[in-house]
């Protein structure tokens, strides 16, 4: 079977859809399928390392068309020559050029498309930029989504949230993998951390992860932690700095005063894999996340999380008994600080039993071999429609 796939920014500080089109390759080496990827927009990065051969697409930079990442080539034979006739196209996300013009590429040519939303039919999604977003919609609803061979999402949340524009829609739900994480020494991981920022042996560990992006949180949750945690925690913040948070202004926050914080910056690979060994709790209070990697990430460390409800993913754990989320409530503000000040308080045994329980939920739902076949019924099942 031959599979294209479609996306904007698809580069490792743009973490999660990157990472899903990753795990999308990696199931079709086990699958034997021919996989192609189409990268659009203005750059991209040296530590793009797909499974799959990949061509980057340059967007235009012109200030209107530069948001919509317009390419001209869809005017031309350029469309034909990267795209080609394979037997299925997944379009990943919404709001850019791309992805209702390879629709309709596809729907001239009886290709069948699958969209995957990542995130972009969230309610709040449509709470800033709602006036260009509304037009979209209303413009590429029935077009891109509702003639669609299905509407893939990554949470039963997620789907919920998106079901105002897909009723009409074939939807289906798939989780994204994570590799298992091997046993390791949990006592000389978070020793060679605190070594690494030289800190003392009795500190006790809390991650967030993520970009610098008001969406993800990161001051709110850098604010949450001093206000609630006991001087024996630190608060190590992960991820790149963004134009929209540079590092400057996540550094002023930490040096606010309350418990400690850290900003580390970017870290990927074996670098993060020792952050999350070395955590005892990992903190995501994302306003929006339809799965989160980095949650799954943690818990196949056996770290357990402490999320946001924003944070689909939250509702599949919480019958695991693996995370925690704060009340709901009007005054959320008042609700997380609360139920974080519990979590912090808690034992490092109950924390470790916890984490326990979620990695032997991710070995079990979330393998790459069990995604594999999910991705594999999807696919067959889509093209045999389509006959």
């Amino acid at each position: 079977m031959k599979i294209v796939h479609v996306g904007v920014n698809l580069i490792p500080s743009r973490g999660g859809i990157y990472r899903t089109v990753v795990s999308f390759t990696e199931a079709y080496e086990n699958l034997n399928y021919n996989a192609r990827i189409l990268n659009f927009g203005l750059s991209t990065e040296s530590q793009v390392e797909f499974r799959a051969p990949s061509t980057f697409i340059k967007t235009s930079s012109l200030p209107f068309l530069k948001q919509y990442h317009f390419w001209d080539g869809f005017r031309t034979n350029a469309a034909q020559e990267a795209i080609g006739v394979p037997d299925l196209v997944i379009i990943h996300g919404l709001f850019y050029y791309a992805a209702a013009t390879v629709a309709s590429y596809c729907r001239r040519r009886a290709i069948p498309y699958v969209v995957v939303s990542h995130g972009s039919l969230d309610p709040y999604v449509f709470t800033y930029r709602r006036i260009r977003k509304a037009a979209w919609t209303r413009i590429y609803r029935r077009k891109l989504l509702a003639q669609s061979s299905a509407v893939l999402f990554s949470t039963r949340t997620e789907a919920e949230k998106a079901s105002k524009w897909t009723s009409d829609s074939n939807v289906r739900v798939i989780p994204w993998p994570v590799e298992y994480c091997p046993d390791y020494d949990k006592i000389r991981a978070r020793s060679l951390l605190l070594e690494k920022y030289d800190l003392p042996s009795e500190t006790r560990l809390a991650l967030y992860c993520g970009r610098m992006d008001p969406v993800k949180r990161p001051l709110e949750t850098i604010r949450a932690f001093k206000a609630t945690a006991e001087e024996d925690w630190l608060l190590l913040v992960v991820g790149p700095p963004t134009d929209r948070l540079p590092a400057h202004i996540v550094e002023a926050v930490c040096r606010e005063p309350g418990a400690r914080a850290t900003y580390v910056g970017a870290t990927y690979g074996r670098s993060l894999v020792d952050h999350f060994q070395a955590a005892d709790l990992l903190i995501l209070l994302s306003q929006k996340e339809n799965f989160s990697h980095v949650a799954v990430e943690a818990l196949a460390s056996g770290v357990p999380v402490f999320l946001s409800r924003g944070v689909d993913i939250w509702r599949d754990l919480a019958a695991v008994d693996c995370s925690f989320v704060p009340a709901d409530g009007r005054d959320q503000e008042a609700s997380t600080r609360a139920a974080l000040a519990r979590v912090l308080g808690m034992e490092r045994d109950e924390h470790a039993a916890a984490g326990r329980r979620g990695r032997d939920w991710v070995r079990t739902e979330l393998s790459p071999q069990r995604f594999a076949e999910r991705v594999k019924g999807l696919c067959e099942s889509v093209v045999k429609n389509s006959l």
